[in-house]
């Protein structure tokens, strides 16, 4: 099976969901006329925001393809994998996102506790 080899930054955000994610992809491995993606973060499937490709000095001014994925709602302080797939079905992994409680404990969520 192929592997499509990517990273990701930024690494973490918060659990409320809304980080706009970039994946940087290795273009050896990605079909460049391919339009629809999607990203998953842990088991929740969102379709990326866009494709695009970053310019690239030192590769030759050859540009890397880049996904824009936007990180849904995730467990605090939790860490998921995120994958990417070509039609929604077969996934590959290559990172991990962290979501951190920043901006939770603001307004009245579900939570009663007073810091």
């Amino acid at each position: 099976g192929r592997k499509v080899g990517f990273n990701i930054e930024p690494r973490e955000g918060p659990a409320t969901g809304g980080t706009l994610v970039t994946l940087h992809m290795n273009a050896a491995d990605v079909p460049m006329s391919h339009a629809k993606w999607w990203c998953s973060f842990g088991d929740k499937k969102v379709p990326a925001q866009s494709f695009f490709m970053r310019p690239a000095e030192q590769h030759g001014g050859k540009g890397t393809p880049a996904l824009l994925c936007m990180a849904p709602a995730g467990p605090i302080r939790g860490t998921v994998p995120v994958k990417i797939s070509l039609d929604g079905k077969k996934f590959y992994a290559g990172a991990r996102f962290f979501y951190n409680d920043k901006g939770i404990f603001k307004g009245g969520g579900g939570s009663s506790s007073s810091l």
